[in-house]
């Protein structure tokens, strides 16, 4: 029986994280992740005689192996990995409680990391994804950093810095 379903765990996580390799998002991440691995499980469940049972644990974790896939793509996080190791722990720390699997408090999503993740080439979207997780607050000094001659951060990035530390400043 665990047999059965390490066997249905290993093709849909295979397959899925194929699959969600060019997702750019986590919804489509686990989307495609969860009809990848609804299908992978009734096929492996259907061959071990629990249908139900199959694609209901496949469908589970493809969503959450898709998800995790859709927030950065193999390279960027190689090159967190290699760059800016502490850039990928405070984003994977606030992945797992943006999916509910801790109860810790987010790590603020520094300038320092901002920078790294543009360098790595993640999306504009998705650190403001990332910013709004880790529940951050920016000075004046880190939005004068982001707008510097030069900075590659993206301007929709250092818009919602701005508008974050106007509604930091106004609450206090």
């Amino acid at each position: 029986m665990k047999t059965k379903y390490r066997t249905i765990g290993s093709v849909i996580a295979c397959t899925t994280l194929v699959v969600t390799a060019g997702c750019d998002d986590p919804q489509s991440g686990s989307a495609i992740g969860g009809l990848i691995g609804t299908i992978a499980g009734a096929y492996v469940g259907h061959a071990n005689g629990d249908l139900m049972g199959g694609a209901a644990l496949g469908q589970q974790l493809g969503s959450q192996v898709g998800g995790l896939v859709g927030l950065l793509n193999q390279e960027q996080i190689a090159y967190l990995q290699q760059n800016a190791p502490q850039t990928l722990v405070v984003i994977q720390h606030n992945d797992q409680i943006r999916q509910q699997q801790s109860s810790d408090a987010p790590m603020p999503l520094s300038i320092n990391d901002v920078e790294q993740l543009t360098a790595a080439g993640v999306k504009s979207d998705t650190i403001i994804q990332e910013m709004q997780t880790s529940q951050a607050t920016y000075s004046a000094l880190d939005i004068n950093k982001a707008q510097q001659a030069g900075s590659a951060i993206d301007p929709a990035v250092v818009s919602y810095m701005q508008n974050h530390a106007l509604e930091q400043s106004a609450n206090n």
